[in-house]
């Protein structure tokens, strides 16, 4: 199983109110974000086509998401990079995320 995770550099292209830690409390899955909430993408786990297909959507570590809508938690709308994405909950609960303030 492959694993994309953040790096510390993209730190600097964070707004400075946002630290990223090793803090293993605040990290969650992307599907427990609540509608509205907002999050800093982390690590992404999985095979290889999970991963190339997340890329493929800019979902990638250091990004920021904002959850839109849910879909009887079969599937979320997201914002990520000024564009929509829908994910199911299966591809979503394999993203890694940091919750951020509202």
């Amino acid at each position: 199983m492959g694993l994309i995770s953040f790096s510390p550099a993209y730190q600097d292209k964070l707004p400075k109110s946002i630290k990223i830690t090793g803090d293993t409390n605040v990290k969650m899955e992307l599907t427990e974000i609540d509608r509205g909430g907002q999050a800093v993408i982390l690590k992404i786990e999985g095979g290889r086509k999970y991963r190339e297909r997340l890329m493929s959507l800019g979902i990638i570590p250091g990004v920021f998401v904002r959850i839109i809508r849910r879909a009887n938690r079969s599937s979320m709308l997201l914002a990520v990079m000024n564009r929509q994405v829908i994910l199911g909950r299966d591809i979503a609960k394999k993203v890694t995320v940091k919750q951020l303030p509202v």
